[in-house]
């Protein structure tokens, strides 16, 4: 659980300290204007990124249940101007088994498409620190074999949230380290998972 709880409030804190700042800078932004995804103008980086997800479903009682698993996501985005931004991207938030004497065991997984604003100010030489808030359409599956869990599978919206830091390696690469919740809809129940992942970003513009 300290993951989890850590994860949280890091992506809290970071969120509000990054959404708020860029939120004002947004306002007082004059120049050439917005830029929306519909211009060529407006995409700038895509990436890919690797790491740890936790489930918050509970397991029926005499239930094992394996947490943690292996999570992935790959993304592209833009800005709309110098402090918001916008990306979309495929998410992975792994397979967590539930087992229990004399059972086949069950596999409780989520994926989907993955939307997200971002907001934060860029500084030094490709370095960023950023909130993001948005919604992620994500298809999960419970397996059958496990009393008191239902088994099934749904397609539905959620929200998510997160922040994250951008590491600049050179002018085109970055190291980059999120910190996202994302809210589910499993068969009969609603709840999280959290993910850290670490991922190379390139950035075209």
């Amino acid at each position: 659980m300290k993951m989890k709880s850590r994860a949280v409030k890091a992506a809290l804190a970071l969120s509000l300290g990054a959404l708020l700042p860029g939120a004002a800078i947004a306002q007082t932004t004059t120049g050439t204007g917005m830029q929306m995804p519909w211009q060529g103008q407006f995409w700038g980086h895509f990436g890919a990124s690797i790491g740890a997800g936790e489930t918050g479903l509970d397991a029926p009682p005499g239930v094992n249940r394996d947490r943690r698993d292996t999570v992935w996501r790959v993304y592209g985005g833009g800005r709309f101007n110098n402090a918001i931004g916008g990306e979309i991207g495929w998410v992975d938030l792994g397979t967590y088994n539930y087992t229990a004497p004399g059972t086949p065991g069950a596999d409780v997984s989520a994926e989907g498409l993955d939307l997200a604003l971002i907001a934060g100010v860029p500084f030094a030489n490709n370095w960023n620190i950023f909130g993001k808030f948005g919604a992620a359409y994500l298809r999960s599956a419970v397996g059958t074999g496990i009393a008191g869990l239902d088994a099934g599978s749904h397609r539905r919206w959620g929200m998510r949230y997160g922040a994250g830091v951008q590491m600049g390696l050179a002018q085109n690469w970055a190291v980059r380290l999120d910190l996202d919740r994302y809210r589910v809809r499993f068969p009969g129940e609603r709840d999280n998972i959290d993910t850290v992942m670490l991922g190379v970003q390139y950035n075209f513009r």
